[in-house]
C-alpha cells in the first residue's frame, strides 16, 4: 500500500478493482476474485478487434 500511494496511485482494499483495462488485486490470494474480471476484459478486446 505505502509503495502504491507514494508513487501516486489510490490503494482500494477489495479483492477485485478495475480500472479502465487495468485489473489487479491485493495478492494472490484475490486471484479467484480478480481472474473472471480479466477474461471478461480479454473477450471485450477480442470482440472489438472482430
Amino acid at each position: 500500500q505505502f509503495d502504491l500511494e507514494v508513487c501516486g496511485g489510490i490503494f482500494v482494499n477489495e479483492p477485485c478493482v478495475v480500472d479502465g483495462n487495468l485489473v489487479s488485486g491485493r495478492t494472490y490470494h484475490d486471484h479467484g476474485y480478480y481472474m473472471g474480471a480479466w477474461m471478461r476484459l480479454l473477450d471485450e478486446a477480442r470482440a472489438a478487434k472482430a
